[in-house]
């Protein structure tokens, strides 16, 4: 469900198999798709690694985050990071527990 112009973000393995993309259901798209070339347990221990900095405050993430918005608001969060770069470094959603 990406409209015209779009990005379509590739994610996964796809080893020795092909991708089954529709192609009338593509056209008129960006497809971005991308492959680590290690193994995949070197790839869970990086990925425990960076969890152990983020718990461990090693990280600033609170400094990374440059807007906080609703998540009623998420076009406007997604326009920040595509098309206004200069603007921007990470930006969180926030749902209120209150509005669910």
């Amino acid at each position: 469900m990406v409209k015209r112009g779009g990005l379509i973000q590739v994610l996964g393995l796809y080893e020795d198999e092909p991708l089954p993309l529709d192609s009338s259901k593509i056209q008129g798209k960006r497809i971005l798709g991308g492959m680590i070339d290690v193994e995949v347990e070197t790839v869970i221990e990086a990925g425990e690694k960076a969890m152990a900095h983020l718990r461990a405050g090693v990280v600033a993430t609170e400094e990374m985050i440059t807007h906080r918005m609703p998540f009623t608001e998420a076009a406007a969060a997604f326009d920040l990071l595509y098309n206004r770069l200069g603007e921007t470094m990470a930006v969180t959603l926030v749902w209120d527990d209150d509005e669910s």
